[in-house]
């Protein structure tokens, strides 16, 4: 197809890169470059998220015929999209609710989980994971809504008016992954004992987030944990990882010699 003039055609012209980018971001036309090799055995495919169903099909298309296949991945109601011609189904495709989970939604993760049972180190899972934010961005609506009647969750404007600032420049899509890969790195800190401090802080910090946000759920003890973590900042390194990285590191509370020159005399250790 021929590039239209963006100076004498500019609607056609962005009209073009409009379906050039749904295009490219379709899994029919990149998944294949990210496939492994076939292993011994069998190949087990799990997935969940509105583009399950696609990333599914796309997997069918590129997979060998002759490699053992086959899975379940959960995609939200009426998003199965249209087979196409031709094209063998060989991973079971299923709807649930999103972003709330229904029955259904337990009943996949259970079928998932036990497809996984037997499995051997001949054979591959490949998990087919979507998701762009929407149910965080659920979950900031919901926090922000002031109801006609009863109490708001959010207590102060100004984090509401924070929230409001997300949603109005459609964050959920990257904040999403921070709070993600923010729990994992906090997680990963205090169970391996590394900056045990900074992780308990940045923990406290997403429990006070959420609380301000009108969840409680857990994160009054989690929040009451991760402070008694920095207040035992003393006894830091004793235990885990940090016995090793904070010498290499050097801390606040260390005691350092200093080195004293007396007018006129040699230098002494102070």
């Amino acid at each position: 197809m021929i590039t239209p003039n963006p100076a004498s055609q500019p609607r056609q012209f962005l009209e073009y890169l409009y379906n050039a980018a749904v295009m490219r971001a379709l899994p029919l036309h990149n998944t294949a470059a990210y496939l492994p090799a076939p292993p011994k055995g069998r190949t087990l495919v799990l997935g969940a998220g509105k583009a399950a169903g696609a990333m599914a099909q796309a997997v069918e298309a590129f997979w060998p015929q002759d490699a053992p296949l086959d899975g379940l991945v959960v995609t939200r109601y009426h998003h199965i999209p249209p087979r196409p011609p031709g094209l063998k189904q060989r991973i079971e495709v299923v709807e649930a609710a999103h972003p709330v989970p229904d029955a259904a939604g337990l009943a996949a993760a259970q079928r998932m989980l036990a497809l996984t049972q037997g499995l051997t180190k001949d054979d591959l899972v490949l998990c087919l994971i979507s998701g762009g934010g929407s149910a965080l961005e659920g979950f900031w609506k919901s926090a922000v809504a002031i109801p006609q009647t009863g109490k708001p969750s959010i207590t102060f404007e100004w984090y509401r008016s924070f929230l409001q600032m997300l949603i109005d420049n459609h964050a959920a899509s990257w904040f999403g992954w921070l709070i993600a890969f923010g729990e994992l790195a906090v997680g990963i800190g205090i169970l391996v004992g590394a900056l045990v401090s900074i992780a308990a802080f940045f923990g406290a910090t997403m429990n006070m987030s959420y609380m301000l946000a009108g969840s409680a759920s857990t994160n009054p003890i989690l929040f009451a944990l991760t402070i008694g973590l920095i207040l035992a900042w003393r006894v830091a390194g004793y235990y885990g990882v940090d016995r090793f990285l904070l010498p290499r590191l050097g801390v606040p509370w260390t005691r350092r010699g200093v080195v004293v020159v007396a007018p006129g005399g040699a230098p002494g250790a102070g």
